[in-house]
């Protein structure tokens, strides 16, 4: 059939087996197509007639794929460019997975006992920490608080023998604290003036204590630990049940951990077995640590050292047949040390600059059975007594 073109306009007709009077949809034009179209021209419209633009579809013309002349180094460069696409893709997706698995693995709140490898390369390890007994080997494990970045703390016990994390809880904030209740508990306590009590071998179960007002210390007494809060007053916890009421501690209970200096300290004691160790300031000019030991108040030997206290705090832990000194530089107080001290003689045995950002304040140092645990800065490490090589770490 010929092709007709609407008389008003030119644009083309659509036209069904039987032609007939056909209205333009363009300008809505009547046109009778019962008669053949003569040409495909369409006709001049009449003068003055103003008509709608005629609709028009613009395709783009397709663009030419462009060629890639590769010679011998053009081969080699595309096949290279294409490796890296592939390991860049492979890494990601690996890094994802690696990410993912870790995420699961570390940061859920409540985790239970079960190993779970320490993951804390990008985490802090906050100030001190209690030995517990977590899982009944020789070995004593550490709790505190890991985290602390963005002032979110979360109770975390790590395997003391092998620096693993094995038990999460819940995060908290920058008013969250983990207070020491002897090897088989602890508190875990807030801004809410409460208190958490908690076995190391079972640390899901917990008895909530609300107390008068926020935590301070805790004192641990004969089956109970004593909490004293910022209004001065104390309160007697029940280890067995969580049941509040008396609880008797010994003479002045909320001094320094034993063994430990504090920045206007100038002595302190740390008893292992039968057997007393002092560690002693200097009173006036520098501050040079001395340490002795003595058993049934007979001195059997004095060192004095070679070392200084470090700025804000030092410390003494017996280790087996060393004791291990957190001191400093002479020349630098700021420059925390690990020394060695014969239990038999004194003779020093061993000295071990520290590393890290800062190491003049030493948080925790205890003896857990086979390492010396020491906290200081954002950092939980383990000394080998023997010779002070770092067996594990975390955070720092």
């Amino acid at each position: 059939m010929p092709p007709h073109a609407c008389r008003n306009c030119g644009a083309p007709l659509p036209l069904g087996a039987n032609p007939g009077i056909i209205v333009c949809r363009y300008c809505n034009t009547s046109n009778d197509t019962r008669a053949p179209a003569k040409g495909f021209a369409p006709p001049r419209p009449p003068p003055g007639l103003n008509l709608p633009p005629r609709p028009q579809l613009f395709v783009p013309p397709p663009e030419p794929m462009p060629v890639v002349k590769t010679g011998g180094a053009g081969r080699v460069l595309a096949l290279v460019m294409g490796m890296f696409a592939v390991v860049a893709v492979m890494g990601g997706g690996l890094f994802a997975s690696l990410l993912r698995s870790t995420t699961s693995a570390v940061a859920g709140g409540g985790t239970g006992l079960g190993g779970v490898k320490a993951a804390l390369a990008n985490e802090h390890w906050g100030s001190g920490g209690c030995l517990v007994d977590a899982d009944g080997d020789a070995v004593l494990d550490v709790v505190g608080l890991s985290g602390g970045v963005s002032g979110r703390h979360t109770p975390t016990i790590v395997n003391g023998a092998t620096g693993e994390v094995r038990w999460r809880g819940q995060t908290g904030n920058d008013k969250t604290k983990v207070l020491c209740a002897g090897r088989n508990h602890f508190l875990v306590t807030g801004g809410d003036f409460s208190a958490r009590l908690i076995t190391a071998r079972s640390p899901s179960q917990e008895r909530v204590v609300q107390l008068r007002d926020e935590a301070q210390s805790a004192t641990l007494g004969n089956g109970c630990v004593s909490v004293r809060t910022s209004d001065g007053s104390s309160m007697g916890i029940q280890l067995a049940t969580g049941a509040t009421g008396a609880c008797e501690v010994a003479d002045n209970p909320w001094r320094r951990e034993p063994g430990m200096i504090g920045l206007t300290d100038r002595q302190t004691e740390i008893t292992s077995g039968k057997r007393r160790y002092t560690l002693t300031q200097r009173e006036s000019g520098t501050p040079i640590l001395t340490l002795s030991a003595s058993e049934g108040g007979k001195t059997l030997w004095t060192q004095e050292t070679r070392y200084r206290k470090a700025t804000f705090a030092s410390a003494v832990a017996p280790a087996g047949g060393t004791v291990v000194v957190f001191g400093a530089r002479l020349a630098d107080d700021k420059k925390g040390m690990l020394i060695g001290f014969d239990a038999a003689t004194g003779a020093e045995r061993y000295a071990v600059e520290l590393s890290g950002v800062s190491t003049w304040k030493v948080e925790m140092l205890q003896f857990n059975g086979q390492y010396v645990i020491a906290s200081y800065w954002t950092g939980l490490y383990a000394f080998n007594p023997v010779n002070g090589k770092v067996a594990w770490s975390l955070g720092g």
